[in-house]
């Protein structure tokens, strides 16, 4: 069931990624409008978590003090760059950029020595954004979005062991690697002043991980345990501030947009 279920995933990521090489050439040729957005956003990372969890308890079990866990996934910045097209039909379609991280620690130091285990995590996502706007044209655009990513994500575990009275030093990283498709619907509104806008979007991003690797070798997954496997969930609450600039080099039909880009 688990291969099953593996090939499925890369037979939709391949379909994807075709799709995906499409939508980006066709848009890039006929862009009129480039958005770069700054937000905070919140991550799931359950099985990371569960990973974290489990590496935590066999430390305290070995040896009997008091480890602490430092951030624990907890929310941080992201980045975003997008470009769209549109009709006059308030249908904007795009391509873009985004970048999202988050990590924790696992740590102890005392007068012998200190202890630390670093869990870092990146995703470099291939966005397809749709806009909606649900106000005629105007200084104000208010609309419903809906963003779907390809997401390269990474796991990065550092881990640090130092002696001081031995000055015996052990620093060691392993490196996993998967891929996420996610999908983020909300809400934003831009105001104008003529090409520029401001603006700002909230919105929830829902998605699913493949089981990490190493790098260059699919099929050897990460797993603990025996039987559990490490995913990434980037999956949670998004709020985005947007800075926008419109320009006109070709105008979109309503044409165009249903017999190339939907059929």
């Amino acid at each position: 069931m688990k291969e099953n279920s593996d090939l499925n995933f890369s037979y939709t990521f391949k379909r994807i990624c075709f799709f995906t090489i499409f939508l980006c050439l066709s848009i890039a040729l006929r862009a009129q409008l480039f958005e770069f957005g700054v937000g905070i956003g919140s991550y799931r990372m359950m099985k990371v978590k569960d990973f974290q969890n489990y590496t935590y308890n066999s430390l305290r079990y070995n040896i009997p003090v008091d480890f602490l866990i430092s951030g624990n996934f907890s929310p941080y910045i992201d980045y975003r760059l997008n470009l769209m097209m549109y009709n006059k039909n308030k249908l904007k379609i795009g391509i873009g950029y985004g970048f999202y991280t988050t990590g924790s620690r696992i740590v102890y130091s005392d007068y012998s020595g200190l202890y630390s285990l670093d869990l870092i995590t990146n995703g470099h996502a291939l966005r397809a954004p749709i806009r909606w706007s649900l106000l005629p044209p105007g200084k104000i655009d208010l609309y419903f979005y809906s963003d779907f990513e390809l997401v390269s994500s990474s796991l990065k575990l550092k881990q640090n062991f130092t002696l001081n009275q031995s000055q015996f030093i052990e620093d060691t990283e392993i490196h996993a690697f998967g891929f996420n498709l996610q999908a983020e619907p909300g809400i934003g509104i831009d105001y104008y002043f003529g090409k520029l806008a401001v603006g700002a979007s909230v919105g929830i991003s829902m998605g699913k991980g493949e089981d990490l690797h190493e790098k260059g070798n699919n099929k050897n997954k990460i797993v603990y345990q025996n039987s559990n496997y490490i995913n990434l969930d980037w999956s949670g609450v998004r709020c985005c501030l947007l800075l926008k600039y419109k320009f006109h080099f070709f105008e979109l039909s309503e044409e165009y947009v249903k017999n190339t880009i939907f059929n």
